[in-house]
């Protein structure tokens, strides 16, 4: 089992955080659990807009509307995802845990990196996110991910 390191206080000592409970911040029914293999597809469920009508997901990946006129940026934030060079990705984070889910709709690649703070690990570094996004680099070279971390 992965373990994980948080701080209830900026600041504060790091504590074992494996087995805090996820209701203590959310209520009934709202968290799902599962493996690795389970939020891989799940990026590609989220990324393809299979759970979806296809106007639903042309919203939800589509850049905002506001800003200068041109090209969209490179990433933004959809509704409830971040795109990025055409990866659609999440990156869930709680008590401890970090990670980064995501799916390259054009090549069908999906990507799903778990990590963990530590005790003197720096909690402003994003591991999981470097992580994905040199396995993204590897896969698909022309379409970098830049998920945020």
């Amino acid at each position: 089992m992965l373990h994980s390191y948080s701080r209830r206080t900026a600041g504060g000592p790091y504590e074992d955080s494996t087995f805090w409970s996820p209701s203590w911040a959310l209520g009934t029914d709202e968290l799902m659990t599962g493996n690795i293999d389970d939020v891989a597809r799940t990026a590609v469920a989220i990324g393809n807009g299979r759970l979806l009508s296809q106007r639903s997901y042309r919203d939800q990946i589509a850049p905002p509307d506001i800003g200068p006129p041109g090209p969209p940026p490179e990433s933004y934030y959809g509704l409830g995802v971040i795109v990025t060079n055409t990866w659609v990705v999440q990156n869930p984070y709680m008590n401890g845990y970090v990670g980064v889910m995501g799916y390259l709709p054009s090549r069908r690649i999906s990507i799903a990196v778990e990590s963990t703070y530590g005790g003197g690990t720096d909690e402003t570094r994003h591991w999981s996110a470097e992580v994905f996004n040199r396995i993204g680099a590897y896969l698909a070279p022309g379409h970098p991910p830049r998920a945020p971390g």
